[in-house]
């Protein structure tokens, strides 16, 4: 579709928030997978926030707009040998 909209004033793109806590998700995760979130998940609203500014901003055809990046990925993960975070308070 990028491709197709090249010439046009429509900018097509990707938006990938990452792992987002919702309340369906709070209901229906086990204690291991609830872990795991807790180390790369984020509540709704700092995503959203992120997301809709980056969307609004960009000036770019076929952009990648991306919350949880590689290096925050593995920056979590090694934070989270020292500090624990609950996304589901």
């Amino acid at each position: 579709m990028a491709i197709e909209a090249k010439q046009t004033n429509i900018k097509i793109g990707t938006l990938s928030p990452g792992m987002v806590a919702t309340d369906f998700l709070r209901k229906s995760l086990d204690e291991h997978n609830r872990k795991i979130f807790n180390i790369l998940g984020d509540k709704v609203e700092p995503v959203t926030k992120f997301l809709a500014s980056k969307v609004l901003e960009n000036q770019d055809n076929d952009a990648k707009i991306q919350w949880l990046t590689k290096p925050k990925v593995m920056w979590r993960f090694a934070k989270s040998m020292i500090s624990k975070r609950d996304i589901f308070k």
